[in-house]
């Protein structure tokens, strides 16, 4: 999240609607590797929780502004705190 909103490509209204997605439905996954999309089309955003992103189309004038694999961002955040 913090390097989403500090690169500019996430706002921080999207931040908070991530949390919400985070907790709302990460759980479902129970340790599958997922991954976080977030598309945006005219100024509207939205995010995507997705256990096989290998292939995901949108439609003409959406951009997929990022594609983050979960699992990386947890390592990554675990290597910080220790």
């Amino acid at each position: 999240l913090d390097r989403l909103l500090q690169s500019g490509d996430m706002s921080l209204e999207e931040g908070m609607l991530l949390l919400q997605l985070l907790r709302d439905h990460y759980g479902k996954f129970d340790g599958k590797d997922c991954d976080l999309i977030l598309v945006r089309k005219m100024g509207i955003s939205s995010l995507l929780l997705v256990s096989s992103p290998e292939e995901v189309c949108v439609d003409t004038g959406t951009k997929v502004v990022t594609c983050l694999s979960l699992a990386s961002c947890l390592e990554e955040l675990k290597g910080k705190l220790t």
